[in-house]
Order: structure tokens, then sequence, then C-alpha cells
């Protein structure tokens, strides 16, 4: 069996422990900015410092995520991060933001290794080539991929050196990840930017009916497909839950090691593992990894499937949080889930002890976690779960860890107008000399001494040295002086030498820098419209009016032929964003035709593989809102490496910062007047549920549905689900997004608006879309003298909810 990567989660100093104890090969974790998961504790600089020693003697990995979209003015922060991260000795970044990629490259080359977000969407093998080209080592793919498409893509990483990282245990995104935008949109929590507050995972209203969960999947285990993933190539097995608590991170961490360790010693994987049942799960799938893509794959209700019932509440005293259980059985550090009849939350609480049990009543004492969403009342449900593992158990397994002590010798030496001189020497003659960087001068009172020394360059404690011998040699009847905090930096440089090694005097010298970009972009004089249409004759008309047309194109190959475009060389073809290896194929062979005897044929691309497939065979390219771009260092990357004429911005980007993007001369700003906002799109059915819909497997036929309904939240917030032929499900704002009051700020920016005539829910006739595109023109005209209020559509929704700093 090949040597495989078992990758754990690490949201707190104790998960990082848990994780190193339980078996990891590698840890991913996140510091105070700049993480997916900003709801986890997250990580000091410090606190990484102090366990990545403790990581190093297991020979255990360490990588920082960085894996969110970033602003202009956030990524010389986000490199003076990854720096103090580097300096500690991470092995490699999770990077999602291609700006933040471009700026890693620039600063630590060879430094540091740069691996590839879920976020970045990877799911077909021209993805993995521009993956290559942007120095990636390692790329976690989608998670909607089977077995058979792993394969097809380890094999192309391979050949590019980059290691395939899957997915194997934890909750899923119903949206592709990277790709979700609800949160933000909605509520204003942006999912790209760590805070994504799980609206899928809320309850909805279809016409008025009763509140129930229709979006809310089932948690992923991949425990019984382990041999199936080796054989697809996987080089790294990652285990999802950095907001997940110890005993989660120890039992699936140790679960799998077990597994493996069973793969590696010829004997045969186990299918299931009882522990994986009693952690927090909302039931398990493997549905994806299997290609059996359909209803089984969402669970009912918010319940944690690893709690049961266990009696119901006798009573509970506040004051002395006493709680009583009838026909119930709890267990010190049990964790508890109470509930009313009717299934409403009313808290969660652990118990801290079991006073006694009489008359089939336990008295228990239970300290409540997180919010009390109504009294504790009898008659109420109790729901209960035995940990795998108590804390105390953990802390005995994480002692264990302590690293073993190096011992130093510590050589001091000094005189007066001098700097002070530390050699650090370890048992096996390895030394570092370190000095201070100011000189030394005359103590007014007591001055350096040994003791002091010792103090302060033997404050080891969780570098994996410690002093054994500290000398101290200085002229004859000196008193000399030098700043404390001189001393606390001699001892830093000389411990980060040691374990750099080589690296060590690059990085003390490393400056870190946003790189620069000559911007030479004249203000816009007379900005332009764009149509986008999904109709072929529509299309067609638009563009013997002269106007600029893209035909918006579906799934269903057949129905659009490269003769179109040798006719209509003028309409601009639009592919989707996520392109499977089947679809991918159908799609370069358009691009192919298309370009054959036009190679100045403008294409927009919304997936990086078909932009860069296009680009090699000579296209113009036009890089859509999907690819994220939300700063200049992506902007300009982006242009190096596909050579684009035109960019539409991310879709979160607030006005303002796509105002200040710096752009390159020779590409242009495109940006929606209106469109069809998408919240998102998932390789699930997002109508199944809310319609009743008796389909249980999602089929080549669910391709050519046509449904849409508009869901009301608990918030009142309204979402349209639409399927349509040739497109996966989605969803969207309820109405055409405007964004006319934009206008006066972006006018100088913009080159072409563009306005979405797709009707993807049918919303509009025929005669309010020709009214929108016969008007549009003028319409933009006063737009830009600021004299209008109208709107082209009767009826629009507005976004305030941009990604901001």
């Amino acid at each position: 069996m090949k040597s495989v990567e078992l990758l754990a989660p690490a949201g707190d100093a104790a998960c990082f422990k848990t994780a190193v104890a339980a078996g990891a090969n590698a840890i991913y974790c996140g510091l105070e900015r700049f993480s997916a998961r900003t709801r986890a504790h997250n990580l000091t600089v410090k606190e990484l410092q102090e366990l990545i020693p403790l990581a190093r003697k297991a020979d255990v990995k360490v990588y920082l995520t960085v894996n969110t979209l970033l602003l202009d003015n956030e990524i010389q922060d986000a490199l003076n991060l990854i720096k103090d991260a580097v300096c500690a000795g991470i092995d490699a970044v999770i990077i999602q933001d291609l700006g933040l990629l471009y700026a890693v490259r620039q600063n630590f080359a060879g430094l540091v290794d740069i691996h590839a977000s879920t976020q970045m969407t990877t799911h077909n093998t021209i993805q993995c080539e521009f993956l290559s080209l942007c120095g990636v080592t390692q790329a976690n793919l989608s998670r909607e991929l089977d077995l058979v498409h792993i394969k097809q893509l380890s094999d192309c990483l391979s050949k590019h050196g980059i290691k395939t990282e899957v997915f194997i245990h934890g909750a899923f995104c119903l949206s592709y990840s990277g790709q979700c935008y609800m949160s933000g949109i909605l509520y204003g929590e942006h999912g790209n930017r760590g805070s994504c507050i799980q609206p899928c995972r809320r309850a909805y209203s279809a016409d008025g009916g009763a509140f129930f969960q229709p979006f809310n999947l089932k948690d992923n285990n991949a425990f019984a497909c382990a041999q199936e993933l080796l054989n697809a190539g996987a080089d790294s097995l990652k285990i999802e839950g950095r907001i997940k608590d110890s005993e989660y991170v120890w039992t699936v961490t140790k679960a799998w090691r077990e597994q493996l360790d069973r793969l590696k010693s010829g004997n045969p994987p186990q299918n299931e593992s009882p522990v994986l049942e009693r952690i927090v799960n909302r039931q398990y799938t493997a549905g994806y990894l299997e290609g059996r893509i359909g209803a089984q794959m969402f669970s009912e209700g918010s319940k944690d499937f690893s709690q049961k019932e266990n009696g119901t509440v006798a009573s509970y005293h506040a004051d002395g949080a006493e709680l009583c259980v009838r026909n119930g059985s709890l267990l010190p550090q049990d964790s508890v889930t109470i509930k009313t009849k009717n299934g409403d939350f009313v808290c969660t609480a652990v118990v801290t002890d079991v006073a006694r049990k009489q008359d089939g009543i336990s008295v228990c004492k239970i300290l409540i976690t997180g919010k009390l969403a109504s009294k504790i009342e009898k008659g109420q449900v109790v729901y209960s779960r035995t940990p795998v593992i108590t804390e105390a158990q953990l802390q005995k397994e994480c002692e264990k860890l302590e690293p073993a002590k190096i011992p130093l010798s510590i050589a001091v030496s000094g005189k007066l107008g001098q700097n002070l001189k530390a050699v650090f020497t370890t048992a096996d003659g390895k030394t570092v000399e370190v000095q201070s960087e100011i000189v030394l001068s005359a103590a007014v009172s007591k001055g350096l001494d040994e003791d002091l020394l010792r103090e302060k360059l033997g404050k080891l404690g969780g570098t994996g040295f410690v002093a054994e011998n500290v000398s101290f040699a200085c002229g004859k009847g000196e008193k000399l002086f030098v700043p404390v905090s001189q001393l606390n930096e001699m001892r830093q440089k000389a411990v980060s030498s040691l374990l750099q090694g080589g690296r060590a005097q690059k990085l003390a010298e490393l400056t870190v820098n946003v790189p620069e970009f000559d911007d030479e972009k004249k203000p816009v004089k007379q900005p332009k419209i764009a149509f986008i249409t999904d109709s072929v004759q529509f299309a067609a008309e638009l563009a013997g009016q002269g106007r600029t047309v893209v035909l918006q194109l579906s799934l269903d190959w057949e129905k659009i032929s490269a003769s179109f475009f040798a006719k209509n060389p003028d309409v601009i073809p639009l592919f989707p964003a996520i392109l499977f290896e089947e679809d991918l194929s159908q799609a370069k062979k358009l691009v192919s035709q298309i370009t054959v005897d036009n190679t100045s044929q403008l294409i927009w691309c919304e997936n990086s593989g078909l932009a860069l497939f296009a680009f090699r065979h000579g296209a113009r390219l036009i890089l859509g809102s999907r690819l994220n771009i939300t700063n200049s260092c992506s902007l300009h990357y982006y242009n190096e490496l596909l050579n684009a004429d035109a960019v539409v911005p991310s879709a979160e980007l607030a006005p303002e910062y796509v105002a200040n993007l710096s752009v390159p001369a020779s590409c242009e700003l495109w940006y929606p007047l209106y469109t069809h906002q998408i919240l998102m799109e998932s390789r699930q059915c997002l109508l199944n549920r809310a319609t009743g819909c008796k389909k249980t497997q999602f089929d080549a036929d669910c391709r050519q549905c046509r449904k849409n309904i508009v869901l009301t939240g608990t918030q009142n917030e309204r979402v349209r689900a639409v399927n349509r032929p040739g497109a996966y499900s989605a969803l969207h704002t309820e109405h055409i997004l405007s964004n006319s009051r934009l206008v006066p700020m972006l006018k100088d920016v913009v080159s072409t608006w563009t306005v979405d005539l797709t009707n993807p829910a049918g919303e509009y006739d025929k005669s309010q879309l020709a009214h929108a595109a016969t008007n549009a023109e003028s319409f933009l005209q006063k737009l830009l003298s600021g004299d209008t209020d109208e709107e082209l559509f009767p009826a629009v929704t507005r976004n305030s909810r941009f990604i901001k700093a």
C-alpha cells in the first residue's frame, strides 16, 4: 500500500494535541484572521510556535488555512500572518484566493508549499493543469466527485507533481464549495469570508405551509470506501471539523488511523466503525463517492443522531442546576439535548454529576451549554450521548506528547560598548550564535549575571529545548546592562535558527510585500450594454440589431453548434461554472470548433479549466464573477496567466472596492446592471423535498426538469429554487437583482454593463424582455446622468450585503 496522509482538523490547541495523539499525519489549523472557520476558536501565533515542536516529534506536518477571499487592503496583513506561521515552522498554506496565492509565491518561494483549498472548486482535469501553473503542490478536490472522477483527476494531478486530497468525514456543503453566496447575500455573513451561518440548514416554508428543512444534507462518512479511495489515487484523506471538539477529533482520527493501519498490514478494511455513530452527526452518507446522488442523502430535521432518547424531565431547579429525569439513566459527562414533546429545541447541557437515582428518577447536576431557547419543564424529552473518551482520558493521552527536551549549552560573553553575544550549542555539536542589537552599557545597579541570563535565555518552554548549562564571561569587574527585551529576542532568534536550520537566515532577512502593478487604466467615457440570453433565436435577433450579445449555454450540448457562432461571430458564448469531465469534453469540443476560423472570438468563462483551454486555443476571454475575483492581485494574476480582455469581479465585492481595483490597461471591467443573482448551485435537486417529488435518485432525466418555487425562511427571507433544462439546480434571490444605484459610483471604471434576459423562472413574458432590451441603452444614459429612479423590470431585488473589510 502506498503511503497516504491522514489530515485532521484543529480548531484550538487542545484539538491540535488530540489530532497528534490520535495518529494524524498532518494537521490543518487557522490563526486569528483569514480562516474559513471564524466560528472556530483558532490558534494564536504563540500557540502555533509552541505546538509545532509537538508535531515535529511525531513527524506530523502542519498546514495553515488562509482560505478566504481577500480585499486589497488585507493582503499585506495576510502575508504578515503567513510569515509568522512560516517562521514558526508550518509546512504549507491552504489558499482559496488566487491573488493571495500569487503574493505568497512572490514572497515565500521555496519556503512553504501551497495547497489549493476545496473552495477553489477543483472538479475537472484542466483545472488541475491550471493549479500546476500556479505552483500548487496539493489540491483538495470538490466533494461532489465520485470515485471514478477522483481517479481521473488524481492521475492528472500526479502527472503535474500535485498530491490529491479527498474529503472523507464531516459536514457536507449543499453548494459547490467556494460557489455559495447564500449566507452573504441573505444575511451579510459571507461563506467565502469564513462567516457562513449555514442558511441551508435552516427551516423554510413552501406556499405558506409548515416550516421544514428542505436542504439539510447528511454528513459524509467514507469509512467503508477506504480501500477504493486509495485505489483512486488519493494521497491525503481529510477530516472536516475545525469547529468540533477534541472528542470528535480523537474519535474520527483514531478510527481512520486504525482503518489505514489495517490496510497497510494487508488486512481487509472494516465496513463500519461503531464509534463514529457515537459522535455528533446528522446521519451518514457516502452518496457522492458512490455515485448515488439523491433524496437518501438528506437528513430529516436538525437532530443529532448520536443522541438517543433517554427519559423525560420530571423537574428542574435552576438555582442548583438540578435536573430530575424520569425513566432515564444519565452518566457524568453525558451530553444532553432537551426538546419539547413537539420536537422544539430547549437547550443543550453536560451532566456534571449524578447525585442519586430513586423511584425511577435520576437526579443530576447539569451545565447548560449555549442558548436556553425556553424554560426546562416537566414532560420535555431528554436525549443523551455518552462520550467515546472522557476529558480526563484525553488529557492523559495528550500529556504523552511532551516533546523530548534537547539539552543546550549557552555561552554568553560581552564587553562594555560591544554587542552581547550568545552561543547556543546542542549535544550533537550544532551551534548558533546570536547577538544583541544594542551595545552593552554600564549598569546603574545590579548588572547581568548567570542567574538572570539563565532565567531569560533559558526560557524555552514548548520549544523542545532545555537550557542545561549557562555561562557568562565579561570584562573583569564590569557591571553590564542590556534591556531584557534584547535577551528575549536573542533567545527567539536562536531557537528559530535551531529549528529552521538553513532557512533561518533567509527567514530572518525576509520582508513581505504586496505585489505592485502599473495601473494605466483611463476613466471609461462611454460604457456599453451587453445582453445575456439563453435563447439562440433572441441572441441572433439582438446581434442582428448591432447589440453586444452573450449567449448563456446550457449543459444540453446537442442544442447548440459551432455553426451558429460561425453565422453570428459577434455573439459571445457564456460557458457554465461547473463542468465535470463529461461536460468539459463537450465544452472543449465546442471551443475548438468555434476558434478554428475565428481566433478573435470572445468567450466568457466561469471555470478556470475551460478558460485555460480556450486561451491555449487563441480565444479572447471574459472571466466571470464565479471565479471570485475580489482584489487587484487576483485580477492581475488571472490576466498574467490568461490574458483576459475583460473581467467580471465577484458579485460579493462591495462597489467601493470594485471602483478601486487596479486593472491592466489591456483589460476591461464588466459588471451586471441586472442579473438573476445566484445564491448557490448544487449537484443535488433543491426542489425535490420542497415540491414533494417522488424521485429518489437524481439522473439524466432530472436535467430536463423545469420547475421553480419560492421558499420563505423564518426571518421572512425569500429564495427562489429553480430547475431548468441543462442546468444544475439553483437557488436565486426572489426577483432579478438591480445594480442601477451603483452606476454613479462605478461609471468611470465599468466599460460594459450587462442586462440578464435569461428569465430562468419564467417570471417575465416576452414583451417585458423585449421592453428591457429596447430601452436598456437609454436607461443607462439616464442612470449615468443621475435623472431616473425607475427600473427596467417591474420587481427587483437590491443587494446591500457586500464583502467589506
